[in-house]
């Protein structure tokens, strides 16, 4: 699942955090201090961190409302027709699931956020 993090009052705040076995780099420099992952160990680094402890950084509304909308699941759909990674991404920010444009960066994303929303792209390669 997708959280955004957000700084307080939207300061420029950047620190590392060890996920697994590398550090990652956590920036809330660019448009109003904002980050958003989809690694759940990265998650969990960032909410063991000092800044959100502290109250620095601190969790999107929206990922109470994502959890709602997973509660609320739509119907699973397939569509064996998608060839096409743009073709994906065009379904995704369609009705009825109106993802963000921002969500759908790489492949990675687009699967995972297919996945939340309960759609499958049997003929879309992986790699």
């Amino acid at each position: 699942m997708d959280k955004v993090y957000f700084s307080k009052d939207k300061a420029k705040i950047v620190f590392a955090v060890n996920v697994g076995d590398s550090v990652k780099n956590i920036s809330f420099s660019n448009f109003g201090g904002s980050f958003s992952s989809f690694d759940e160990k990265e998650q969990d680094a960032i909410e063991r961190s000092y800044y959100f402890k502290k109250g620095l950084i601190f969790l999107s509304e929206k990922a109470n409302q994502s959890k709602k909308f997973e509660e609320k699941k739509l119907d699973s759909k397939e569509y064996p027709e998608i060839t096409d990674l743009n073709d994906a991404v065009s379904i995704l920010r369609g009705d009825p699931y109106k993802i963000h444009y921002s969500k759908l960066k790489n492949k990675d994303a687009i699967f995972s956020i297919a996945n939340d929303v309960g759609v499958s792209f049997p003929n879309l390669p992986k790699d």
